[in-house]
């Protein structure tokens, strides 16, 4: 803690929680993904975004859901997966 005379005493430690996308994480918190086939356009964006849980289907460019419930260190890249997705075929809620 800094203090100068006449002034109230300022906290050195600055640690805010979330960032400038959204509130952070509470350790152990789960995501549940799912996919709507009907709306996914095979644009690829989630692939690009989060490689570790979503793929396409070689015939015609579809989302493939490959974990539906990704581990902690996965949840940022399937928020901005789900962020990406020009047809919004990706839904996310938290378990």
């Amino acid at each position: 803690m800094v203090t100068h005379p006449h002034e109230t005493p300022v906290p050195t430690d600055r640690t805010t929680e979330g960032t400038a996308k959204g509130p952070a994480e509470k350790k152990g918190a789960t995501v549940k993904v799912t996919i709507d086939e009907d709306k996914c356009c095979g644009a690829g964006s989630c692939v690009l975004a989060a490689p570790e849980i979503f793929d396409q289907r070689e015939q015609d460019g579809i989302v493939i859901l490959l974990d539906p419930e990704p581990a902690e260190d996965q949840h940022a890249a399937v928020r901005d997966a789900a962020a990406v997705c020009p047809a919004a075929a990706i839904a996310l809620a938290d378990g």
